[in-house]
């Protein structure tokens, strides 16, 4: 009923998971900038792992969660939830944040799970703006796969234009 401060309350002093979980969801859905701000700290004070995931699934209902979902991939130690928060940028198709993540992240699996979260964004000229730059075969044979899962023409025919000049590794990418 837009009542943040019971819910608040709630996250204050509920200790069973279960009814944490329902007060984090329904903080989330108020989607403000204190709503943001509130679970920012939820998700700082969280006492698992478990509760930073149900931070992280709320943030996809929420438009002003970006720059959080942004700070997690860049601070937060566990490598699993990096790549939650990953995932939750592309779903949220926050295309400009994700190709800044892919610039900067050096660790392998979570450039991997950049690339994914392009995919889901449906963000083509991301995924083309990778392949350009990008040097390492494994990398490259990652943006093209996920290239391939968008579907629309320029995806399609940035792909066929890859094929003749493109490694073997490229080359059978592509086909896959």
């Amino acid at each position: 009923a837009g009542d943040t401060g019971t819910l608040r309350l709630v996250i204050e002093t509920e200790t069973d998971p279960v009814l944490r979980k329902t007060a984090i969801q329904g903080i989330a859905m108020e989607d403000d900038s204190d709503a943001a701000a509130l679970l920012e700290s939820v998700y700082d004070d969280a006492g698992s792992i478990e509760e930073k995931r149900v931070v992280l699934e709320a943030l996809i209902m929420m438009d002003d969660a970006r720059e959080l979902a942004v700070r997690i991939v860049r601070t937060e130690k566990d490598e699993g939830l990096r790549k939650e928060a990953i995932h939750v940028l592309g779903v949220m198709e926050a295309t400009d944040e994700i190709a800044d993540l892919y610039a900067t992240i050096d660790e392998v699996e979570l450039r991997k799970a950049v690339l994914d979260a392009m995919m889901i964004a449906d963000d083509t000229q991301g995924l083309i703006e990778a392949l350009k730059t990008e040097k390492d075969p494994e990398m490259r044979a990652a943006a093209i796969q996920a290239l391939a899962v968008i579907e629309d023409d320029v995806a399609a025919d940035y792909l066929v234009s890859l094929y003749p000049g493109g490694s073997v590794d490229e080359k059978q990418a592509v086909i896959q």
